[in-house]
């Protein structure tokens, strides 16, 4: 915002200082089509921000947990008891639940969800294998 307002100030000024309108008419041409220029690149670079926030969502939000990471992302071994498995998942969800951090950044609250649904995840496979 910032340059668009420097870019308005120039022109005012260019404006004033010279006598002939053929000059003013022209620098407001080139100075209008600068200014398109910076705001469709500011528009660009924010469509380009939310692109990669959505690629990042869809990447990882989509999650396919197998056994062995079921045990990772618990931070638990196959031989860990049932008792100790819940105990284990309340402690993951209490790190990433988004409720937590729902004062922060956005993409750090995406990022709560996704780790919460895959704590989620492995916990329900778990609970599926060890039947309880």
């Amino acid at each position: 915002m910032g340059q668009i307002f420097d870019r308005l100030s120039g022109i005012l000024k260019s404006g004033i200082t010279t006598d002939t309108p053929n000059f003013a008419d022209f620098m407001l041409k080139n100075e209008d089509d600068e200014l398109r220029s910076i705001i469709d690149d500011l528009n660009n670079k924010k469509k380009e921000q939310n692109y990669s926030k959505k690629d990042f969502e869809d990447k990882y939000s989509k999650v396919n947990v197998g056994i062995d990471q079921a045990y990772q992302i618990l931070k638990i071994d196959s031989a860990t008891s049932n008792d100790d498995i819940k105990i284990a998942y309340k402690n993951r969800i209490k790190e990433y639940h988004p409720d937590k951090v729902s004062t922060m950044g956005e993409e750090i609250q995406s990022v709560a969800r996704i780790k919460t649904q895959q704590i989620n995840e492995a916990y329900s496979l778990l609970k599926k294998i060890k039947n309880f």
